[in-house]
């Protein structure tokens, strides 16, 4: 018995000096760049040994957990949230949620600026190679043409034209959180070129007009900070912006699982076909597969009963339908507390770039899953922190 209370005893030991000494963020920047390089990219057309990587993830990740120094309440609040996501997994069998906050968990002491670095190399680390390896005929497909149409769209090797702009825009709104109080027009006019070179061979239209609005917000931010009542104008959009996403996520919500009802309605029948058909497809998922506390096994893309396929592509209606009313009810009183929590400090960028994701996620279902939502890393800030805000429930030894 001495024996064990001496082996824990110097396990402390170790585990103590080596947060003293930083390398617990060392870990966790590694982590999150080898993680995200494993996901991105064409995942189906990966090499065998990125299922190597990710054993070594998760034996990272468990010793990021280690070094992490838990209150007697953050362990309980993590506890639960972590059960809740294991029941939903074992009825969804995906487990994005669950990595999702295992992440949350593990770097929630972090930086957001350290966290977004090492998720922007990782992504442009892996993404690089696919569009190189896709040249050589080793990720494929590489051009694609758009259903019902004559247009060609080029993917170059990842698994959709739209996952390619898609990822852009990610690498955009974690690029501009990065450079949030060092940002110049040069860099979002190099952006914004970019952005529509990329429209040019991917015909992502919404994409592209994300990135598109956020730059232009982003502009219009750095244009305030000349006037008096920039804070009164940042309150003001804020707040238009904001009611405009909760009307837009509860219409759809709302549309999808009544269509059949509403597809006569000129309004929904014009929504339906500017979202390409997700209303109806969502529709679809609802009826066959209902909303149950958490969640059941879909297929990633299902043949329909007339010709095509349907995809649930609308990340409200997927987190409800497949994981869960009880995961979809924390992660949307999550993302409230943390625009309510930005808001009240008055962090109003971060509250835009936050805002306008959230209509990304209308016509994309990664909206539950942070590594392609890195977004939700805000999370750990109300899961980990006390009301008052300079407190961490998370007490990391060395300051960061």
């Amino acid at each position: 018995m001495e024996l064990m209370s001496n082996s824990f005893y110097k396990l402390e030991e170790i585990r103590k000096n080596l947060i003293e000494k930083g390398y617990d963020s060392y870990l966790k920047n590694l982590f999150i760049f080898l993680k995200t390089f494993e996901v991105m990219g064409n995942v189906n057309a990966d090499p065998s040994f990125f299922k190597v990587l990710k054993m070594i993830n998760i034996l990272i990740l468990l010793f990021a957990l280690f070094l992490t120094n838990f209150t007697t309440k953050a362990l309980i609040i993590s506890t639960i949230i972590l059960a809740l996501m294991f029941v939903s997994y074992r009825n969804s069998k995906d487990g994005a949620l669950v990595w999702t906050f295992l992440i949350i968990t593990a770097c929630a002491s972090l930086k957001k600026e350290s966290f977004f670095r090492s998720f922007l190399l990782g992504t442009l680390t892996k993404n690089s190679m696919t569009f190189i390896l896709s040249f050589f005929g080793i990720y494929t497909p590489f051009i694609e043409r758009k259903p019902g149409t004559e247009i060609m769209r080029y993917s170059f090797g990842f698994a959709h034209a739209n996952t390619l702009h898609l990822l852009f825009f990610i690498s955009v709104v974690t690029f501009l959180l990065i450079i949030k109080k060092d940002q110049k027009i040069s860099k979002l006019i190099n952006i914004m070129t970019i952005n529509f070179c990329l429209y040019h061979f991917t015909k992502s239209r919404t994409a592209m007009l994300m990135v598109t609005v956020l730059l232009i917000g982003t502009l219009i931010y750095d244009l305030f900070s000349y006037t008096i009542n920039r804070d009164r104008i940042c309150k003001y959009m804020f707040w238009v912006l904001f009611s405009m996403l909760v009307i837009s996520i509860g219409l759809v919500i709302l549309a999808s699982i009544n269509y059949t009802q509403l597809k006569d309605i000129s309004f929904i029948s014009s929504l339906n076909r500017s979202l390409s058909g997700r209303l109806e497809q969502a529709h679809w998922y609802f009826n066959n597969y209902g909303m149950s506390m958490f969640g059941k096994y879909i297929p990633e893309i299902m043949e329909s009963p007339r010709p095509g396929v349907f995809v649930l592509d609308i990340g409200y209606m997927r987190t409800l339908i497949q994981f869960g009313v009880v995961p979809f009810t924390i992660f949307l009183i999550l993302q409230i507390k943390v625009i309510h929590t930005l808001y009240i400090e008055h962090r109003y960028y971060e509250c835009f770039v936050i805002l306008c994701s959230g209509f990304y996620w209308l016509i994309e279902h990664y909206y539950y899953y942070i590594l392609f939502n890195p977004l939700l890393i805000y999370f750990g800030d109300q899961i980990f922190y006390s009301k008052n805000l300079s407190q961490r429930s998370i007490k990391v030894l060395n300051n960061q």
